[in-house]
């Protein structure tokens, strides 16, 4: 038997021993070695929403697998493998964007969205519900309420005047809200999926604070709203909503009681923010 017919003979008896011991056969790794192929969502298509979404691909180690996928509107979602031969999602910039836009057509070479005035006026787009409604109300249904700066506005044509003054503008789905094309400002921390931060605002008006989506709270009390007796919290979904049995407190002029879906919170907010 020649020395090569003998190696070949020992090896196949060696297989099954490897076998018992669990060896394996051969490497699946890409890369023998080095990397992995991090976890990644099933969903495709548009608007995988505000939570992130793991987007798969290929890293070095686990602690390297941070590629998630988030957002509203923009070009939809395409699964993909990379050049590590590993599953990845990520946005197809050659395709048509989603989004609500209405009679403004495809965005022609995958550029950004259209402009404020390329088309009719905003709308609600049919069914869905946010049309017409006051900020708290807004946020129940699941859409954003919008802000402009009366004393600079950019919804409406006027001249521009050294100050911040956010008023309410509108009630739009989170595409929209969300969207550079929108000519209103919904707050940032909407557009994730949370209650604004006013930890750092102040009142600069008597219905308003320096940061979109927060208002001043004032004490229970009559009379005419004092702005310097005034915090600003962040409109949310609950923030008018009182299940508990007790008479509402006073509140000055303009004013109506907060709630924090169970009771009062014994302060007081712009009317607007419930209506």
């Amino acid at each position: 038997m020649t020395p090569r017919h003998a190696l070949a003979r020992a090896t196949f008896r060696l297989l099954p021993l490897l076998a018992m011991i669990g060896l394996p056969a051969c490497s699946q790794s890409h890369t023998p070695g080095e990397g992995v192929c991090c976890p990644v969502t099933s969903f495709t298509g548009c608007s995988p929403g505000a939570a992130p979404l793991p987007g798969g691909g290929w890293a070095p180690n686990a602690a390297a697998c941070t590629y998630t996928i988030s957002g509203f509107d923009g070009p939809p979602f395409v699964r993909v493998v990379d050049e590590h031969g590993c599953d990845r999602v990520e946005e197809d910039w050659s395709a048509m964007w989603c989004g609500v836009f209405i009679d403004a057509g495809p965005v022609p070479d995958a550029g950004p969205p259209p402009p404020w005035d390329a088309g009719p006026p905003w709308v609600d787009a049919g069914g869905t519900g946010c049309d017409g409604l006051g900020p708290a109300t807004c946020l129940q249904q699941g859409c954003l309420p919008t802000f402009d700066d009366s004393c600079c506005p950019s919804c409406t044509d006027g001249p521009c005047a050294d100050c911040l003054h956010w008023t309410y503008y509108a009630c739009r789905p989170p595409g929209l809200a969300c969207s550079s094309a929108s000519c209103s400002t919904a707050s940032p921390w909407g557009c994730a999926g949370a209650p604004p931060d006013c930890s750092g605002a102040h009142v600069n008006a008597e219905d308003a604070c320096d940061i979109a989506g927060c208002v001043p709270a004032y004490p229970s009390g009559n009379g005419e709203p004092d702005p310097s007796a005034a915090t600003c919290v962040p409109i949310h979904a609950e923030v008018c909503t009182v299940a508990c049995r007790r008479f509402p407190p006073p509140c000055p002029a303009r004013t109506v009681p907060e709630g924090d879906g169970f009771c009062y919170t014994n302060r007081c907010i712009p009317a607007f923010v419930c209506e």
